[in-house]
């Protein structure tokens, strides 16, 4: 199967296999790139029949696997149950689940786009298309670092001129009305200012003001004209339509000067729900924004001049090494925020992200309390150089939960959302913080606003793994399970979600579920041991002591109990 360009099966003696329908042929690839190649039939109803009720789309399914039986009949590929739908990754090879394992095979040209020509109009189905393109474009972008390494090193590109303030300039112009009458000034004013405000609230971003974007949209023409005018990054233009009570914002984010669209989104605006609707739809946009933005200028940092370093593009070029979650670029983040804050002490940025990359390694190597408390006195230090800064508190909340100080947590977290209403990160942790002292049904709100205000975020895997968790103790456990599937869809080795999905197949009493999610977990956890499960930072122990129980009953730690200090390196 390939899933690299247009869709394409074919038999061992290479003769095409055509599948009829987009949409069967999308159960095929949602099972060929998921973890052991299964999924539940709820989730595949849910992410290619979303718009449909329950009994619609489980038809539309079972449709679709007649039609897989009576083209794969003889292969044994596909099996079916009525909780699940499992591909035998055994009998099928797979192009993509090639590429960390044996390379990719340039010989034949470039690679293709992730299921080029599998558009369905589905919101749910294009948004993991959406996921899925990023992802597999940065696993063969890694596949092929050795490769443009040795390019690199016989043709030498000139360098890029590194700009002395690396930091995005955000400007937003004027909006536009498409409608029934005028919306009222309360709605026109106060939309425009209360965007500003929310995303002068992340300080990762300058913004322009509303009277500077307002006199250069009054002398220009164009969108080209408007951003040059102001010397922004990025412009962010849109129309309100509707009248009444009832609007829909349609906004678009450009990159600068060559006007290429970053992100869209719609939001709807409904006044009679209350004056605030307005600051929870600006904080939406601003955490929209904000998490595109930032993904955006990560991936857009020019390779550092060592004679010529400049702190923010440190800053962001450790924040691109940070994302990529691997032992190897998180030591080189540390080493470029503590490069940066050698250059300018006062740094809140390189504070801040220096303290989130030790923490980070703090959970995944399962560290000590003191390497706890490194990480949350450089925060608290960001803190210290600036006190608005909502980043700071979170991570220090985001300690303290690790260290069983659950009330000060989230206290400090709360602290960061006041202060940044659109930081999404504080959101998922206050959910955390929610399931670690015993609280999972008020989670759920914390975590699915985190969703909201960044839908694509490069830290959706652990929304999701959370969510999963919640689901799991509130013994929701197709929920949980569901949640844990998606989590995996997004980063395959995330072993907290292999552990969510061991649990809640065995409290459905699914043992061979629950045997292949722990075989799974194993895999994605080498050398998984008691330590792991004691570490996890639950105020209520009973609830380390039952996960333990379980999977003692299942035999996951023979042959390696316990460890005095674990050493994984893998979220």
């Amino acid at each position: 199967m390939d899933l690299l360009g247009p869709f394409t099966l074919c038999s061992g003696d290479g003769t095409v296999i055509k599948i009829p329908g987009l949409k069967t042929r999308a159960v095929l690839a949602l099972l060929a790139v998921s973890p052991q190649g299964e999924r539940g039939r709820k989730w595949l109803q849910y992410k290619l029949w979303s718009d449909r009720g329950q009994a619609e789309g489980a038809a539309s399914l079972r449709q679709s696997l007649r039609d897989l039986r009576a083209r794969l009949d003889g292969y044994g590929v596909i099996t079916a149950s009525r909780q699940a739908i499992t591909l035998d990754l055994d009998k099928i090879t797979v192009d993509v689940r090639q590429i960390e394992s044996a390379g990719l095979d340039t010989t034949l040209g470039p690679t293709g786009t992730f299921l080029e020509d599998l558009e369905i109009p589905d919101r749910e189905f294009k948004s993991w298309l959406r996921e899925q393109r990023s992802y597999w474009a940065e696993q063969i972008e890694k596949a092929d670092a050795p490769a443009l390494a040795a390019v690199s090193a016989i043709a030498p590109q000139p360098a890029q001129p590194i700009p002395a303030d690396y930091t995005p300039i955000i400007a937003l112009k004027p909006l536009s009305f498409r409608g029934r009458g005028k919306p009222s000034p309360y709605l026109w004013e106060g939309l425009s200012e209360a965007i500003l405000e929310q995303l002068s609230r992340q300080h990762s971003l300058s913004i322009i003001s509303r009277n500077s974007s307002q006199e250069a949209n009054q002398r220009t023409q164009t969108i080209e004209e408007f951003g040059q005018a102001v010397d922004a990054d990025y412009v962010v233009t849109g129309s309100l339509e509707g009248g009444e009570d009832a609007y829909l914002l349609r906004l678009e984010l450009l990159r600068c000067p060559e006007q290429t669209i970053v992100w869209s989104g719609n939001f709807p605006i409904n006044l009679p729900e209350g004056t605030d609707v307005l600051v929870q739809v600006a904080s939406e946009i601003a955490g929209n924004l904000g998490a595109q933005v930032s993904v955006f200028h990560e991936r857009q940092t020019p390779v550092i001049n060592p004679s010529n370093p400049q702190t923010a593009h440190l800053v962001w070029r450790g924040r691109w090494h940070l994302n990529r979650l691997t032992k190897h670029d998180s030591a080189e983040a540390q080493k470029l925020f503590e490069q940066a804050i050698a250059l300018d002490e006062r740094s809140v940025d390189a504070h801040v992200h220096l303290a989130w990359s030790l923490l980070w390694q703090s959970w995944a190597s399962r560290s000590a309390r003191d390497d706890i408390l490194k990480g949350r006195a450089v925060a608290q230090r960001a803190i210290r150089l600036d006190n608005t800064d909502g980043r700071a508190y979170w991570i220090v909340g985001t300690a303290n939960c690790w260290l069983l100080d659950h009330k000060s947590a989230y206290q400090f977290t709360a602290r960061a959302i006041e202060l940044c209403p659109s930081l999404a990160i504080a959101h998922a942790q206050q959910g955390s913080n929610c399931i670690l002292s015993g609280k999972p049904e008020e989670a759920l709100k914390h975590l699915q606003r985190a969703l909201i205000l960044s839908p694509h975020d490069q830290q959706k895997f652990y929304f999701l793994g959370e969510l999963a968790m919640a689901a799991y103790l509130i013994g929701n456990y197709d929920e949980a399970l569901a949640f844990a599937d998606e989590a995996l869809m997004l980063r395959p080795a995330y072993w907290y979600a292999h552990l969510v999905r061991f649990l809640s197949n065995t409290g459905q009493g699914m043992a061979g579920a629950a045997e292949r999610s722990l075989t799974a977990l194993r895999d994605s956890r080498s050398g998984l041991n008691e330590t792991d499960i004691e570490w996890l930072p639950f105020e209520d122990r009973g609830v380390n002591a039952d996960m333990l129980e379980k999977l003692r009953a299942a035999g996951a730690f023979v042959g390696n109990p316990k460890r005095a200090k674990a050493t994984g390196t893998s979220l």
